[in-house]
């Protein structure tokens, strides 16, 4: 279907498959409201949608188990511009796995549906396995990747090697050796895409990497749809700041303890974090070198695993913490070919005189989460979650006690 709304005139298909093979397409006056979103947090990338089934959408192919739907938005820039090569914006099946119908009349003329799934892969949460693995983290991955039709983009390398038992799901065990990745003095984060790709990387690489885009603020290049010839541009009309700092500090990023007994001693060991992409960390220097939580890893006779899958486990959950202390959610020109881990460099307009840049807030930042969205005779939105952990100093003021 065509769809024309302000300034852009985009192509987005929707059809719903049933296990049988019976396909019906969603006409366009019956969408309401699609979101799809890919993070860095995630394994799999899910997608919301409500629709008005006027047209028997869901009557002609009711919604079984592992339905399937197909989503399609064409990048309205694909011939116009020459810095955007891909030719959609979104292209990817996914699994519904539930929804939720109302009555808009007392006349049961038609139902609203919202419904809900995640990204098409083969035997995720069933069958049951019981199995065993040798090898690093990412190596177990590749291997668990290949059994659900997954592609693995290794950007780094575990630095451990373990053996690692399967006695569940697919997906339940690629969380458990996700969160218990190991890579010293380092986080590891394992996410998927909308491109069906899980990514292997760690927060010191991505941190490392040069500038791939400069967000600078522009309502008339966003509305207007427009890139220009330089791929490093990026154009945003809105945003919203979220500061979760103290709550985070607290909970884990002043740093912590861990401890295991070994049977003749209590061993101790701390994490904190050295890499940042800002001026300051943000904390209180009451705090600085004063942990605020400590975790048991109770008895341990083999120490090699509290050196990498136990510390491993810890350190992701404090990185995880970490990068989402700090977040501003942009609204971008939705042609913008971002990723997540992309390193931006935001250009925040300060709120004081609307000219200056705002010192505390600008800087560079890490994409953690994007979200595309598309609202019934509303233009395609694609919002982009930029994560840091820190801030930068603010000129001509005084910020106190924070280092």
């Amino acid at each position: 279907m065509n769809n024309t709304s302000s300034n852009q005139q985009y192509d987005l298909n929707i059809s719903l498959v049933n296990t049988i093979g019976e396909e019906v397409v969603l006409q366009s006056e019956n969408l309401l409201t699609l979101s799809i979103t890919e993070s860095v947090l995630s394994l799999v990338p899910k997608f919301e949608m409500i629709i008005n089934n006027v047209g028997g959408f869901v009557d002609r192919t009711p919604i079984t188990d592992k339905s399937m739907l197909y989503i399609s938005i064409a990048n309205p820039n694909k011939v116009s511009s020459s810095v955007y090569s891909n030719e959609y914006i979104i292209n990817a099946k996914f699994i519904v796995s539930g929804f939720y119908a109302m009555s808009d009349t007392f006349e049961n003329k038609y139902l609203t549906y919202k419904i809900s799934g995640y990204l098409a892969l083969d035997d995720l949460f069933a069958p049951f396995h019981k199995q065993s693995f040798v090898g690093s983290s990412d190596q177990v991955l590749e291997q668990v990747c290949n059994e659900v039709n997954y592609t693995f983009d290794r950007r780094i390398r575990g630095t451990e090697s373990n053996i690692w038992y399967q006695t569940g799901n697919n997906y339940q065990f690629m969380a458990h050796v996700a969160d218990r990745s190991f890579i010293g003095g380092d986080g590891v984060f394992v996410y998927g895409t909308t491109n069906k790709q899980l990514v292997y990387t760690s927060i010191n690489l991505e941190s490392s990497r040069a500038t791939a885009k400069v967000a600078t603020y522009s309502k008339s290049q966003v509305e207007n749809n427009f890139l220009g010839d330089d791929d490093r541009n990026m154009y945003y009309d809105g945003y919203n700041i979220m500061n979760n700092a103290e709550m985070y500090n607290n909970i884990s990023n002043y740093g912590g303890y861990y401890s295991y007994y070994n049977l003749s001693d209590y061993v101790y060991d701390t994490i904190h974090y050295d890499n940042k992409l800002t001026d300051l960390y943000n904390i209180n220097k009451k705090y600085v070198g004063k942990p605020s939580f400590s975790v048991s890893m109770g008895l341990i006779t083999d120490e090699s695993l509290f050196d990498t899958i136990y510390r491993g486990k810890q350190q992701n959950s404090f990185y995880r913490f970490a990068l989402f202390s700090n977040t501003v959610l942009i609204n971008i020109n939705n042609s913008t070919n971002v990723k997540l881990f992309d390193k931006i460099d935001l250009d925040l307009q300060s709120t004081y005189d609307g000219k200056d840049i705002s010192s505390s807030y600008s800087g560079e930042y890490l994409v953690g989460a994007i979200t595309t969205v598309i609202a019934r005779d509303l233009p395609i939105a694609k919002k982009v979650m930029l994560c840091r952990y820190g801030m930068n100093s603010v000129k001509n003021s005084i910020i106190g006690d924070i280092v």
